[in-house]
């Protein structure tokens, strides 16, 4: 199920230090893995979004930083538009 755009900027202002949010990409966009974090390096933006591969359906274990920024409305944006659904 989509989530709303609302509720995904809610989950992301609400991220601690270390908690992470998840969101799957439909196949038809790639199948791949998104990683939703704060960034606790103190430099850069607020907040990074890491892109994880999948092969056959299954994570590969490697990440790479996709985007990051200071605006959560904008992740949550981009999460909804490309019709990602939140992995728990």
């Amino acid at each position: 199920m989509i989530t709303d755009k609302k509720v995904i900027k809610a989950q992301i202002e609400a991220l601690l230090d270390g908690q992470v949010l998840k969101y799957k990409f439909p196949d038809y966009r790639g199948g791949e893995i998104m990683w939703v974090e704060r960034n606790s390096t103190g430099k850069g933006k607020k907040y990074n979004m890491s892109a994880e591969k999948t092969e056959a359906g299954k994570p590969t274990g490697k990440k790479t930083l996709f985007m990051n920024m200071d605006k959560p409305g904008d992740l949550a944006n981009y999460i909804r538009d490309n019709d990602a659904e939140e992995i728990k």
